[in-house]
C-alpha cells in the first residue's frame, strides 16, 4: 500500500501538469474551433468522402480511399473521417480537429516516458512546446491535425516500442511505422532510424525484418502514383546550396526565433534568430555523433535524428514555394527544440546548478508558451472571422471561400455534400455570433 502511495505521488503531480496544459488547450481548441472547411479539407476530406460515397463497390470504395499522388497520401486521415462520418452521419470539422489534437496528446506520453528518468520538470518542459498554438494553421485545421500530429505520434511511438526489446513490442514499433507512414510524407522517415536502430542494436534478424517491411509498404504505397520525379530538381538544389542550407537552418530554429511573431510576416531578427538557433541546433547534433551519444541514450538521440531528417525532407519538398516559418510546420522546430533541452538536461544536468537546470525545464518554457499564446491568439481568433465571414459572403455571392485555389470547385463540393447530408453549413445566425466572438 505505502508502495502504491509512492507510485501515486511520483506521478501525480506530472499528470496533474499534463493534464492542466491540455486542458487550456482544448479550451481554445473549442472555443476558436469551427465547423467550416480550410484549404486542403474540401480536397482530402469533402471530396475523398463524396468519391467515397458514390462510389458503386468495396473494391471502387477502398480505391479512393488508399489512392493518390505524391510523398504524401493521408490514407489516416480518410479513415478518421470515415469513421466519424459513420458515427456521426455528417462530416464536423470542428470535431475532427478536436480528434486530430487528441494525437498531440499522445505524442506527449511518449516524449514524457522516454524522457521519464532524467528530471522530474520535464513534463512542464514538454507540455508547455507541445500545447501551444504557434502551430495554430496545423492545430485548427482537420487535415492537416489528423495527418501531421498522427504521424508525429505513430513515429515516436514506433521508435519507442523498438527500445523495449521484447516481440510484443517489435510488432507494435513496425505496425505504428506503417501507420506514420500512411499518415503523413515524414512517416517514411521512421524506416530509416529503426535500421539505424537495429544496426546499433546489433539485432540483424530485426534489422532484415525492418527492411523488408519497409520494401513491402513503400511498395504497397506506391501502387498507383503516377507522379513523374524529375532529377533536375535534385540538380538546381545544388545549384542553390547556399539559400537551400539558410532555408533549412531557419526551418529548424523558427519555433524559438519567431515566438514573438505570427503569421506569415517576419522580421529580420525573427529571420537571424531562427538561423542562429537552427546553426546550434545542428552543431548540437554533430557534437551528439562525435560523443557518441546514441550510447547513453539511442532513443533521445533517434527522436533528434527524426527531427533533423525531417527538417531536410521539408526544405527540399518546400523550399521556394514556402516560408520556412510557416505556422503549419513549426510543430516539427519546436519538438526539435524539445528534445535538444531534454538531451542539454540528461548530458549535463548532474554539473549544472539546480537553479539553471530549473530555468532551462521550467522559467524558460514557462516563458515561451506564454509569449507564444500572447502572440498567436489574435491571429487564430482573426482565423477563425475569416472563415466565418468567408462561408457567409460565399451563401451571399458566391465568392469568400478560404481556399488557396479552385473556389468554384470548392464551393460545388459544399454544394454536394449538403446534398447529401453529410454536411451542415451553420446557421447564419450563428456564423455571425462566430465571426465576432473573440
Amino acid at each position: 500500500m505505502a508502495a502504491y502511495r509512492d507510485m501515486l505521488r511520483e506521478h501525480l503531480l506530472p499528470l496533474s501538469v499534463l493534464f492542466l496544459f491540455f486542458l487550456i488547450h482544448f479550451y481554445f481548441l473549442n472555443r476558436y474551433g469551427i465547423n467550416i472547411p480550410f484549404s486542403d479539407d474540401y480536397g482530402e476530406i469533402f471530396k475523398k468522402m463524396n468519391m467515397i460515397l458514390d462510389s458503386g463497390t468495396i473494391t471502387e470504395s477502398a480505391g479512393h480511399l488508399f489512392n493518390g499522388n505524391g510523398y504524401s497520401k493521408p490514407i489516416t486521415l480518410r479513415f478518421i473521417s470515415l469513421l466519424h462520418l459513420s458515427v456521426l452521419h455528417e462530416i464536423n470539422f470542428k470535431y475532427l480537429v478536436i480528434t486530430g489534437n487528441i494525437f498531440l496528446l499522445l505524442t506527449c506520453f511518449v516524449f514524457i516516458a522516454s524522457a521519464a528518468n532524467i528530471n522530474k520538470y520535464l513534463t512542464i518542459t514538454v507540455s508547455c512546446f507541445v500545447f501551444q498554438p504557434q502551430y495554430w494553421e496545423a492545430i485548427y485545421q482537420s487535415t492537416l491535425s489528423n495527418s501531421v500530429f498522427s504521424c508525429l505520434f505513430f513515429s515516436l511511438a514506433s521508435m519507442y516500442c523498438i527500445m523495449q526489446k521484447k516481440t510484443k513490442y517489435y510488432v507494435g514499433s513496425l505496425m505504428f511505422a506503417v501507420l506514420a507512414q500512411i499518415s503523413f510524407g515524414n512517416g517514411f522517415l521512421v524506416y530509416p532510424i529503426l535500421l539505424m536502430i537495429s544496426i546499433l542494436q546489433k539485432n540483424f534478424r530485426l534489422f532484415a525484418v525492418i527492411f523488408t517491411i519497409m520494401i513491402l509498404s513503400t511498395y504497397l504505397y506506391m501502387i498507383g502514383d503516377s507522379t513523374s520525379y524529375n532529377a533536375g530538381e535534385q540538380i538546381e538544389i545544388l545549384t542553390k546550396l547556399k539559400l537551400w542550407s539558410v532555408w533549412f537552418l531557419e526551418f529548424l530554429g523558427s519555433s524559438v526565433g519567431y515566438v514573438f511573431s505570427s503569421g506569415y510576416e517576419r522580421d529580420i531578427i525573427g529571420k537571424t534568430a531562427s538561423i542562429t538557433i537552427g546553426f546550434l541546433i545542428l552543431i548540437f547534433y554533430i557534437l551528439l555523433i562525435k560523443q557518441k551519444y546514441y550510447d547513453k541514450n539511442l532513443l533521445l538521440f533517434s527522436f533528434y535524428t527524426f527531427f533533423i531528417l525531417t527538417a531536410l525532407m521539408v526544405t527540399k519538398i518546400r523550399f521556394i514555394v514556402e516560408v520556412p516559418g510557416a505556422s503549419r510546420y513549426q510543430i516539427q522546430s519546436a519538438l526539435c527544440i524539445l528534445t535538444s533541452l531534454i538531451v542539454i538536461v540528461d548530458l549535463y544536468a548532474a554539473n549544472m546548478n539546480k537553479y539553471i537546470v530549473i530555468m532551462l525545464t521550467v522559467v524558460f518554457p514557462l516563458l515561451f508558451v506564454y509569449t507564444s499564446y500572447r502572440t498567436n491568439l489574435p491571429t487564430v481568433s482573426w482565423h477563425k472571422r475569416r472563415l466565418a465571414t468567408g462561408l457567409w459572403s460565399w451563401i451571399d455571392n458566391g465568392k469568400g471561400l478560404t481556399i488557396w485555389s479552385g473556389e468554384d470547385a470548392a464551393g460545388r463540393l459544399i454544394i454536394q455534400s449538403i446534398n447529401k447530408n453529410i454536411y451542415k453549413i451553420p446557421p447564419r445566425q450563428s456564423l455571425i455570433m462566430e465571426s465576432w466572438k473573440q
